[in-house]
């Protein structure tokens, strides 16, 4: 390994990592950095956000088709009773 002491290290991180981060990362001396358990559950926080807001995508999505389908079904009702009326009217009016 390179001689790249412990106080060198830190000034180079301090420098290159942010603060927050600096804060996670455990050192110890002549080993390779570790991460700590809450930076690697920042991660697993992230992926469950954004599978829940997709899934909450999709179902909104689904509710509004949902919605106009049952809407253009309610319409074409609404016109089919009118021309029956229509009809009705015009067998008495013959």
């Amino acid at each position: 390994m390179i001689g790249i002491y412990p106080t060198d290290l830190s000034d180079i991180l301090s420098k290159a990592v942010k603060p927050t981060l600096m804060k996670t990362l455990s050192f110890t001396f002549g080993r390779r950095a570790r991460v700590s358990r809450f930076c690697q559950r920042k991660g697993f926080a992230l992926i469950v956000t954004l599978t829940m807001m997709i899934l909450l995508t999709v179902v909104a999505v689904g509710l509004l088709t949902l919605s106009a389908i049952s809407l253009r079904g309610a319409s074409q009702s609404d016109a089919n009773q009118i021309a029956r009326a229509n009809a009705r009217v015009a067998l008495m009016l013959a």
